[in-house]
């Protein structure tokens, strides 16, 4: 008895050396797996490492402490407080197996900026550590300044008119990581609208303005010399300037889009030498006068239906006409055709620009849209394929377009022009949608002129330049150079 009390004493004396020197004997778990401790790095915030053979997820460490696991071999630091940060990672596998620590990294967060701002500019108190500061106007994940110094003025003249959230976050180099953003400030440019009238014009004009159908804002404006100037604190968006004047005046109205915020109201006095009627008309415009000059002339269309109605330009006349702020002819540039919708008895201004004498014709129905062909923005060789481009100004329209060869076609919109918008075009009766998410098609098409229908719905649909491409060849570009159109 004596003799096997002592042999247990030894055992166990031996199954605790085996257990200090991390061997598994005496009844331990011989099965668990053997996992290999990961190497990482970090690129930023962002912690990576090879994946571990064996490992079904991973313990990541900071300053000693677990912050979670995760499955994937990487993980992003979530820490916002400034300060200096040591992380690990351990491999983890069935059975309770588990690696040793990884490697360390040793990290300083930058702490987030504390901002304020008085009038245009945005101040702050250094961030020790940082090299440098991103300010960023609008979404966080949008830049649209940077700077280099403790503090940083923001240049209104370059913000397009809207109400911003800015904010700064803190940057470093090499192991010092940025900071989170700092708080938000928010910045205001007013949208301006600004009225002209005839001189003699005595009444207010009061200006509305609109996101959809919605009436987000409205002034009145008190005239001085027939000029006039409302200030609207709206977001950045697409808004339709609208206004009413006195009986006897006219007044063009526009939309306000993000590319062109900030709008310019026209009233002119209705008179029978500046009324256009449907059919062929015939304007002179007057040169321009002063060194700043613009040859233009501002003339009255009275719709006689509601509908689709359309401008058909004189080929080649170097000449301008737009409606609603957007271009609808300029046969110099090729667009000879435009549609407008407009309702019965709506007066609409036209803007023309360009000296001289100019033949146009008005039409109450919807004219087919050309779709001009032009050797531009195709793959291979691009002079020996055809591009086409239509401008759609209105909700839908028609076009017809002539095919030399049978073949698969590229229809490509651009995402900037899509915005938005829906637009939908049918061939040969079969729909095709595109939109934000789908910008590019391939369609069969025939040898021959083949008729094309395009409807545009969404945002501004029935005001808003919609430049459709087709392609002879797939699109080798992320979009065509911009065509002025």
């Amino acid at each position: 008895m004596k003799f096997k009390k002592t042999s247990i004493i030894f055992l166990s004396a031996v199954c605790a050396a085996l257990m200090a020197l991390g061997l598994a004997a005496c009844g331990g778990n011989n099965n668990a797996p053997t996992l290999a401790s990961p190497v990482i790095s970090h690129d930023g915030r962002l912690i990576e490492w090879e994946a571990v053979e064996g490992a079904t997820g991973y313990e990541v460490l900071e300053n000693g402490a677990s912050v979670g696991t995760v499955e994937e071999p990487s993980y992003t630091i979530a820490q916002s407080a400034g300060g200096e940060y040591s992380y690990t990672v351990k491999a983890t596998g069935e059975g309770g197996a588990i690696s040793g620590e990884s490697n360390a990294l040793s990290l300083t967060v930058l702490s987030a900026p504390v901002i304020s701002l008085s009038n245009d500019t945005i101040s702050w108190a250094k961030v020790e550590g940082a090299s440098y500061y991103q300010v960023y106007i609008g979404e966080t994940k949008y830049k649209r300044y940077g700077a280099t110094t403790v503090s940083s003025k923001i240049d209104s003249t370059k913000l397009a008119p809207g109400l911003y959230t800015c904010t700064v976050v803190a940057e470093g180099k090499d192991d010092v990581l940025d900071s989170v953003h700092s708080n938000g400030i928010e910045y205001k440019t007013p949208l301006p609208v600004t009225v002209n009238a005839p001189a003699d014009y005595t009444g207010s004009v009061t200006v509305k303005i609109y996101s959809g159908s919605t009436e987000v804002g409205s002034r009145t404006v008190t005239l001085t010399a027939g000029t006039g100037t409302a200030e609207f604190d709206l977001g950045v968006g697409n808004y339709v300037v609208k206004t009413t004047v006195d009986d006897g005046y006219v007044a063009a109205w526009e939309y306000i889009t993000e590319a062109n915020p900030g709008a310019t109201v026209t009233i002119i006095k209705k008179t029978d030498e500046n009324t256009l009627a449907v059919g062929e008309n015939t304007v002179t415009v007057p040169a321009a006068t002063g060194e700043d000059g613009e040859a233009v002339m501002h003339l009255v269309y009275i719709a006689q239906k509601k509908g689709i109605h359309s401008i058909v330009g004189s080929e080649g006349d170097s000449y301008a006409i737009a409606l609603k702020g957007r271009t609808v002819v300029a046969p110099a540039s090729g667009i000879e055709i435009g549609n407008f919708e407009a309702e019965d008895g709506e007066p609409l201004v036209f803007t023309i620009t360009g000296a001289g004498e100019h033949t146009f014709e008005l039409a109450d129905s919807d004219i087919p849209h050309p779709i001009k062909l032009s050797p531009y923005y195709v793959v291979d060789d691009q002079q020996d394929y055809p591009e086409v481009q239509a401008n759609i100004f209105t909700t839908s329209c028609t076009g017809v377009i002539s095919i030399t060869e049978a073949d698969t076609y590229t229809f490509f919109f651009t995402t900037a022009t899509l915005g938005g918008r829906t637009v939908t075009i049918t061939v040969n009766g079969h729909d095709y949608v595109f939109n934000g998410d789908v910008n590019q098609q391939e369609i069969a098409l025939e040898a021959g002129e083949t008729t094309i229908k395009v409807k545009v719905e969404g945002t501004n649909a029935d005001g808003l330049n919609v430049a459709m491409y087709v392609f002879n060849g797939e699109i080798y570009q992320t979009y065509p150079p911009e065509s002025g159109l």
